[in-house]
């Protein structure tokens, strides 16, 4: 059944209208990521859903349609496309935790393993302060969303500068012959 939407008021920032659409697509767009995406958490399920909301809101002037059926499918594609985003990221995150744990090798003698914790330690020294930072937060356990708000930028900018200084670490421990 589809909703009862006045979108001439919606799209004329009439709060009862907006309260009813919130009402009336919060649940929904809620079933609709965790069902047709069952591993998300309650939690990232919950950010889509307001991410969703938000951007319908602020996008309103985008809809060129005027029936609640055409708004509640513009509503759900866009709910697609942030569920969409949201598996791109973690796809492109576990891709990158796992260049980190790949690149070294399990030390067979102490001493070796003294060794590459030493050309490592060489490695991180040479990198320029941010990116030391940003690795150091990383191999603390921070989130990347943690690490982005101490930093002041954006989680993407922080995926790209993390990709960026692990790239840089593996060429040095290449170049210093711990890694191939």
């Amino acid at each position: 059944m589809t909703p009862e939407i006045d979108i001439e008021k919606l799209r004329a920032g009439d709060h009862d209208a907006l309260q009813q659409v919130y009402a009336e697509l919060a649940p929904r767009l809620s079933v609709f990521v965790r069902a047709r995406y069952g591993d998300y958490g309650a939690s990232e399920a919950e950010d889509i859903v307001q991410d969703t909301l938000v951007m319908v809101l602020t996008r309103l002037h985008l809809f060129k349609g005027d029936s609640a059926e055409e708004f509640l499918r513009w509503c759900f594609l866009i709910a697609r496309n942030k569920v969409m985003d949201s598996f791109r990221r973690r796809t492109a995150l576990a891709r990158c935790d796992k260049l980190v744990e790949a690149e070294l090798p399990a030390a067979r003698e102490p001493q070796e393993d003294i060794e590459v914790t030493e050309v490592l330690l060489r490695a991180i020294e040479h990198l320029p302060e941010r990116e030391r930072i940003i690795l150091k937060m990383r191999l603390d356990g921070l989130s990347y969303q943690d690490c982005a708000e101490r930093l002041g930028c954006s989680v993407n900018t922080l995926h790209t500068l993390y990709f960026r200084t692990i790239k840089k670490l593996q060429e040095q421990l290449k170049r210093d012959g711990v890694t191939e």
